[in-house]
């Protein structure tokens, strides 16, 4: 059987019109943080104030103040850095792909972005000086509340929600410690909804365990010896600084007989407040039951 050139250019034609996405991991991280932009700071150091708490002291009737409190704060330098996903693509290539090939590679770029932001800030959660469960050890509820009680426990607690980032490998080993079976019971403190909430739908992103929203991010790394790192954070535990948003450009190149399309963006991060957040150091061998 010959196939003419015109059906091999429709059979590709039709391949790459079927094309799909590579799937990627959900990237919530940003949505978790102390986010500000700060356009007015492209290519420039940012320093982030924190001021120091002040002390109230008793007073005694037509008697004066004897000393005053000192405002004080301490910065946290944050340097922004260029990110950003570079694509050449030739007019043979376009030619032979549908019209929409070249939006499709412009949004797997804005979504190769986002994965880098939301990369770059699961490594920021290994700065916390707290760490729990620990290398090779099996990540259990128990974890989660010590470091929720250490996050909103502490000298200077973390403020607002309590967020829990794991790998869906340590969310298996929680799920395992929630939903009963013939050798455990239910947790105290852990109702009976949400095991039947995790069974029929997946308590993640829905139901709070012991007052936290869980999320799910497969993009944190598994080491060589088969464990992660995830947290436990509010969200002034890190503070991001956007000072350019993930900007398009396509340009063309005469001598590449083809055009250049680079996605761009700007934007700097670092740990705001050490006591708001608690790594979760545990095994994340891939499941087999």
């Amino acid at each position: 059987m010959t196939t003419a050139a015109a059906d091999l250019d429709s059979l590709i034609q039709t391949i790459v019109a079927d094309m799909r996405f590579t799937a990627r991991h959900a990237t919530p991280m940003a949505n978790l943080v102390t986010r500000v932009d700060m356009p007015q700071h492209r290519g420039a150091p940012i320093d982030v104030p924190k001021m120091d708490t002040l002390t109230a002291v008793d007073l005694s009737d037509g008697i004066d103040f004897t000393s005053f409190e000192t405002v004080t704060d301490s910065d946290v330098s944050i340097d922004p850095t260029e990110k950003g996903v570079f694509v050449a693509l030739t007019d043979r290539a376009l030619r032979r792909a549908p019209g929409a090939f070249e939006r499709m590679v412009a949004q797997e770029a804005r979504r190769a972005y986002s994965y880098k932001l939301d990369l770059d800030l699961l490594r920021q959660m290994d700065s916390f000086s707290t760490s729990l469960a620990g290398a090779g050890n099996v990540l259990q509820i128990g974890h989660l509340s010590a470091a929720r009680s250490r996050v909103k426990g502490g000298s200077e607690p973390g403020e607002g929600p309590v967020n829990c980032v794991l790998h869906p490998y340590q969310i298996k080993d929680i799920v395992d410690d929630l939903v009963p079976g013939a050798s455990n019971a239910i947790p105290a403190g852990i109702s009976d909804d949400v095991t039947r909430q995790y069974l029929t739908e997946n308590f993640v992103g829905v139901t709070k365990v012991y007052g936290m929203n869980i999320w799910e991010d497969g993009n944190i790394e598994i080491d060589s010896s088969d464990d992660a790192k995830g947290g436990i954070f509010t969200q002034n535990a890190i503070f991001l600084a956007i000072t350019l948003e993930p900007t398009e450009e396509v340009q063309r190149d005469a001598s590449l007989r083809g055009s250049e399309l680079v996605v761009v963006g700007e934007y700097g991060y670092a740990e705001w407040l050490d006591a708001a957040g608690v790594e979760l150091y545990s095994d994340a061998t891939a499941p087999t039951v």
